[in-house]
């Protein structure tokens, strides 16, 4: 009994350990099984990855993982499937960022890579018309103002403003 239990409590703890790094999402037309299969094929042949849950009804995927997941690295080859990823962003902070005269986007490549690489962001998106990148911050995670600025630095902008939103 007593080796049952410890047993229990043992894979109680993996799972939990397991499961303690996650990325939700839509996928916007994820209509059917087969599509949600296929998905899920993709998906857990990523090393990462531990386990993954589709709502086909809510068209909602959560992608469990062993160490940290980068948003880019999971979705992208869902994208290159031809489905169309939207982040869930109702309890992620965010952060809107601007900078001075950024025109080039080859220089918004090279931030929002530098971003996305980060394993506090979730997404970093950058919008041309307003000049102002989105960053979406995983569950539970901070950036701090000297990184952002640090990113901006490199490529040779300066930032005009940070705002921070909480759910």
């Amino acid at each position: 009994m007593i080796r049952i239990c410890f047993f229990i409590v043992t894979f109680m703890i993996y799972i939990v350990a397991d499961t303690s790094h996650d990325i939700r999402f839509k996928v916007t037309n994820l209509d059917c099984l087969n599509c949600a299969k296929l998905i899920k094929r993709h998906i857990l042949s990523r090393s990462e990855v531990s386990s993954i849950n589709i709502d086909l009804n809510s068209k909602t995927v959560v992608v469990y993982g062993k160490q940290p997941l980068l948003f880019d690295n999971i979705t992208t080859p869902i994208l290159d499937l031809g489905y169309f990823v939207q982040p869930i962003r109702e309890e992620l902070s965010t952060i809107i960022v601007k900078a001075h005269g950024i025109v080039c986007s080859f220089c918004v490549i090279g931030i929002r890579q530098q971003f996305n690489s980060l394993l506090a962001v979730q997404s970093a998106d950058f919008s041309m018309e307003t000049g102002e990148l989105l960053v979406i911050l995983n569950s539970d995670q901070t950036l701090p103002d000297d990184t952002i600025h640090l990113i901006y630095n490199d490529a040779g902008y300066d930032v005009k403003s940070i705002s921070r939103h909480k759910p």
